[in-house]
């Protein structure tokens, strides 16, 4: 065995993996490395895992690997508001664990004369003699990578439940440049790093012939970014031998100018979506590269809904654009609460990254910082947008991604649809009474 990759998903409702360790780990298997993904890390106690790494252990292991990206600490409550949320992943570590109780880890596996590396896109860098892998790791293993033409091979080690709903990636980046965001692989071109609708085919014919998986978590910044795109796929799609389900993230405002793509979509099996509108303020909104007035967005948002109505439309809202005011802010909240259009949303605070258009010139956009890091401009600060966002939460099922993680808890879809605070507990039993299978198929 080459390695182990330790990995969870434990900050959001349900239960659901994460594409980046399996994805790492198929690169090492085609190249003859066999590598160990151990899901649900947060799940097992401390002298579980390294009683996982003694038995699985060979004189060919070289490294043990934390994928940290969604790993949440080990109490952590995602029925939380986001601005908890928010605040408690900042402060966690970049596995999640404590401090103390990380570092000893890390002792031990080097007594081993292991290697440690930490990868993600959520890394901190705060543990000695640990490799850090920021971003992709793919490149930075294998010079000759070629996104487009990759797979997740999933393996019968991997413990996949019944009827299980896995992350697939279509694409990677986005063709788009919003002003707030800093994600390196924004700007793109359409049909670059994205792959093919035969290599998606042969993915998904792999995985129902090996698994009878149906269900999948699509990765792709923007899956509308192209008409082409989702009418090539969807005609892919209506030619396999079974019915698929799947969520994504999607622009509306293309939806909106491009309505034939809609029915497109829910024909090809979406069932789940999750729109980034940002503000429905105009001239916030045209600050930060969306331009559509939300006029015409709101009439779209309506439309989609009476048109495909068992599709779960989940909207994502910043607290603190350029020119948004407490006003506009309540005026949004109030106009969702009371069309009721979509069946979630929720609001997250403005989070200024150096590397963003507006990080680059907050001037330009009217911000100022004080001592702390804490962002003002001329119509609202950081402290009365964080209060303003955390009223707006209504319910802990504001990501796309729940839809999938409640599937995989024997939730039918019309289930999904009417399941709500009330049901915490509930969830809360059937993740760990599945989670507890995984942990024994582990262990023994």
């Amino acid at each position: 065995m080459h390695s182990m990759i330790f990995t969870d998903t434990n900050g959001a409702i349900g239960l659901g993996r994460s594409a980046g360790a399996y994805r790492l780990a198929t690169e090492f298997r085609k190249r003859g490395k066999y590598v160990k993904v151990i899901d649900f890390m947060q799940s097992f106690e401390i002298d579980e895992i390294r009683e996982i790494i003694l038995r699985n252990k060979t004189k060919e292991t070289e490294w043990i690997g934390f994928s940290s990206t969604f790993i949440a600490p080990k109490d952590f409550n995602p029925a939380e508001s986001r601005i908890k949320i928010k605040k408690e992943l900042e402060n966690a570590t970049s596995v999640g664990l404590e401090r103390g109780v990380a570092e000893k880890l890390f002792d031990f596996i080097r007594s081993l004369g292991l290697k440690v590396l930490i990868g993600g896109s959520r890394i901190k860098y705060d543990f000695n003699d640990v490799s850090f892998i920021n971003g992709p790791a793919e490149s930075k293993f294998f010079p000759d990578f070629d996104f487009t033409t990759s797979t997740i091979d999933w393996q019968e080690d991997d413990y996949l439940f019944e009827n299980e709903h896995l992350p697939i990636e279509i694409a990677r980046g986005c063709i788009f440049k919003c002003s707030f965001c800093s994600y390196p692989l924004n700007g793109k071109k359409l049909w670059e790093f994205c792959k093919s609708p035969e290599v998606l085919r042969d993915e998904m014919l792999r995985n129902y012939d090996m698994f009878g998986t149906t269900g999948y978590m699509f990765s792709d910044d923007t899956y509308n970014d192209s008409p082409d795109k989702v009418y090539k796929l969807n005609n892919m799609f209506s030619k396999l031998p079974f019915k698929l389900e799947f969520t994504t993230y999607a622009r509306a405002d293309l939806i909106i100018s491009k309505p034939e793509t809609w029915s497109a979509m829910y024909e090809s099996g979406l069932r789940s979506v999750f729109f980034g509108i940002e503000s429905l303020n105009h001239q916030s909104a045209k600050s930060v590269g969306k331009g559509m007035h939300p006029d015409k967005i709101k009439e779209g948002l309506i439309w989609m809904k009476e048109k495909h109505p068992d599709v779960h439309i989940t909207c994502g809202f910043i607290s603190g654009l350029p020119y948004e005011t407490e006003e506009s802010l309540l005026e949004t909240m109030h106009w969702l609460e009371t069309e009721k259009c979509v069946n979630s949303y929720s609001f997250q605070v403005l989070s200024i990254s150096q590397k963003s258009k507006i990080g680059l010139d907050p001037d330009k956009y009217g911000y100022d910082f004080d001592a702390d890091g804490n962002w003002t401009n001329p119509y609202l600060n950081q402290k009365r947008a964080e209060e303003i966002a955390q009223m707006s939460f209504k319910s802990p099922l504001t990501g796309f991604t729940f839809y999938n993680r409640l599937r995989n808890l024997d939730y039918s879809a019309k289930e999904v649809d009417t399941i709500g605070e009330k049901n915490m507990n509930e969830i809360t039993y059937r993740y760990i009474s599945k989670v507890e299978k995984y942990k024994d198929d582990i262990l023994n």
